[in-house]
């Protein structure tokens, strides 16, 4: 008898340290001699749960309660009951474990898990949350009860008990992971940063944490910060393939675009099914100029079913992607068609839910026309507004910033007498018929081709006093830094800085928010407040206008100013337009000429020849103008 209790010990043993083959050829050296031994009959019913074995686990535990009624026999029983799929058969087994033993925590969990499966919630909660009263320093028992909230979509309760386990278990990584990870999935990144570091801090070498806190880090537009750690996590978990899609993303933003490329086929190559993948080379390939390569590849995400079942979402996804290439080719039918797709991909505001969208279709009445995405957008598209039938009663929607200009622009359309403009979120005392959003209007009005808007003519009205024998000109050199991939599109000040030692010239800042000591030095003039219009009334008085892919850009077209667009080396698919002839006119804004980086580099050396080539371009025209 002593050999078999040394025996069921040393089998106990092996399985508590993984070994399970040996523990299962000691628990069969028992059985051998006396098959009726419960406790080895229990161990091997463990050994095969262990090995996802149920049916024999079943089997043997089922002996094992014959011969003698122990909590514990009953626990492996009903839980490898359950993973057979035996709900009620499980619940039987575990009720059992827990008259025998009330208190026990593993029969609790065990029978949760069970009601939970079988949708009795109101016991299934109350079994989690015992289990968890009685062993508080059990994290599986924590986990269990979060994720049966979060599963119930009470993502508040979840997220209480989550930082309950953390009380209760102060400094352990296991609970911190798990509140990291319910701050991320809730959206509450800037939280979900501090715990993260608070792991790292605790456990040097927990990649993961660094790997997740990079992924957050990077969402939040913290660039340098996410390098950091994502390239931390790289170097250990070279195999983490979110990891290597989020450094590489990185490498995009901060403008190492050969540097991403290299590692983001790398990842694709060895993940040829994960879309994401695939979608985040696509977008790489077309800011690499490669949008044959990039068309390719979208259309087989599309087309390859055997990789990968599309959801809705993913479809739409490849759709929009696609839909940029297609519109840089100026294949206008189907890249219009395929741009539907970004509706159910865009966040619009809820107030208008109730109003059918217009389909484009002959209508009477009253349309609701929403302007979407980026200010530079809204400028682009209002050219469309003059196509609509001018029986329409029209009411525009668009934000404060261009509410005044593009009033200004529906008057000079002589559109003033059927389109009211007015201010997103102003309330509309009028029923309205129909809607549409501005950038649908060459889709639903079935335009193919890029219509000529009219020079938008503005009053000269403005503080900004102009000196004679100078040429003036106004200057953008960086978006909003908001933008996820604003280093990319954006150029530094500093590097800007040799066009400011050109003589003759006087340059007005187009930029707001910029520090008044940097624009003094180099005696640059500063942009006064005010909203679009105020701007655009200033730039009319340049005699040109030097800026980045920003709603400069577009305002600078519309006025019809001679504009040279620093453009970054694949660029949107709107410059991509051009005319055929040697100055490389852009089709939208017939006075905006290109100066584009000729090849993917890292960051400000890109930058550098377009620079040269436009202080040269710039001491030539001044020349000419001051001769």
């Amino acid at each position: 008898m002593t050999n078999y209790k040394l025996l069921i010990k040393l089998g106990m043993d092996y399985i508590f340290e993984g070994k399970f083959q040996e523990a299962d050829q000691a628990f069969f050296e028992i059985l051998e001699s006396n098959p009726d031994e419960p406790d080895a009959l229990y161990g091997r019913a463990l050994v095969f749960y262990m090995a996802k074995r149920f049916d024999l686990s079943i089997g043997f535990a089922g002996r094992a309660v014959q011969l003698l009624s122990k909590p514990e026999y009953y626990v492996i029983l009903g839980k490898a009951l359950h993973c057979q799929g035996h709900l009620n058969e499980a619940k039987s087994a575990l009720k059992s474990a827990i008259i025998l033993q009330p208190s026990d925590d593993r029969a609790l969990n065990a029978i949760a898990r069970v009601y939970n499966d079988l949708d009795d919630y109101t016991r299934a909660e109350q079994a989690f949350k015992q289990a968890v009263e009685l062993q508080q320093k059990t994290f599986n028992y924590w986990n269990d009860l979060i994720d049966f909230y979060w599963d119930r979509h009470f993502f508040e309760t979840a997220l209480s008990v989550a930082q309950e386990s953390v009380r209760n278990n102060p400094g352990e990584i296991d609970f911190l992971f798990k509140l990291a990870l319910v701050l991320q999935a809730l959206n509450l990144l800037d939280e979900a940063v501090i715990v993260y570091k608070k792991i790292i801090h605790l456990k040097h070498d927990d990649y993961g944490a660094y790997a997740n806190l990079g992924g957050i880090l990077f969402q939040l537009n913290q660039i340098d910060e996410a390098k950091h750690y994502l390239e931390k996590a790289f170097d250990k978990q070279n195999d983490n393939s979110e990891c290597q899609v989020n450094l590489s993303l990185v490498y995009m933003a901060e403008g190492s675009l050969l540097k991403s490329l290299k590692l983001l086929k790398k990842v694709y190559d060895k993940f040829p099914a994960d879309l994401k993948i695939g979608l985040n080379l696509g977008t790489l390939f077309f800011e690499l100029g490669m949008i044959d390569e990039a068309e390719k590849l979208y259309i087989r995400l599309f087309h390859d079913d055997g990789l990968h079942f599309l959801s809705e979402e993913d479809q739409n996804r490849i759709k929009y992607n696609l839909s940029s290439i297609l519109l840089a080719k100026c294949q206008f039918k189907e890249g219009w068609r395929l741009m539907e797709s970004r509706h159910p991909l865009l966040e619009i505001a809820p107030e208008y839910s109730d109003i059918p969208f217009w389909d484009g279709k002959a209508l009477k009445g009253t349309l609701l026309i929403r302007s979407e995405q980026g200010l530079g957008d809204i400028l682009q598209f209002i050219r469309y507004l003059p196509y609509l039938d001018k029986n329409l009663s029209i009411i525009l929607e668009v934000p404060l910033p261009v509410y005044r200009l593009v009033g200004l622009v529906i008057v000079q359309q002589e559109l003033n007498n059927i389109c009211k403009v007015i201010v997103k979120g102003e309330e509309i005392n009028q029923p309205i018929d129909f809607q549409a959003r501005l950038m649908s209007l060459p889709y639903l009005l079935d335009i193919n081709f890029i219509p000529i808007m009219p020079t938008v003519i503005l009053d000269k009205t403005s503080e900004i006093v102009l000196h004679e024998n100078k040429f003036h000109v106004g200057i953008c050199w960086a978006g909003s830094p908001d933008y996820r991939f604003d280093r990319i599109r954006s150029i530094s000040f500093k590097l800007l800085s040799t066009l400011f030692s050109i003589q003759h010239v006087i340059f007005q800042s187009l930029q707001i928010n910029f520090s008044q000591k940097l624009l003094d030095k180099y005696k640059i003039l500063t942009l006064p407040q005010g909203d679009l219009l105020d701007t655009a009334i200033i730039m009319q008085k340049m005699d040109l206008i030097i800026t980045v892919d920003t709603v400069i850009a577009h305002l600078a077209g519309i006025l019809g100013k001679e504009t040279w667009l620093l453009n970054r080396y694949g660029g949107d698919w709107r410059w991509y337009n051009q005319s055929p002839d040697i100055a490389k006119k852009n089709l939208w804004y017939p006075t905006l000429t290109l100066f584009k980086q000729e090849k993917a580099g890292n960051g400000e050396e890109s930058w550098q020849a377009v620079i040269d080539k436009v202080k040269l371009a710039l001491e030539k025209k001044v020349s000419k103008f001051i001769n």
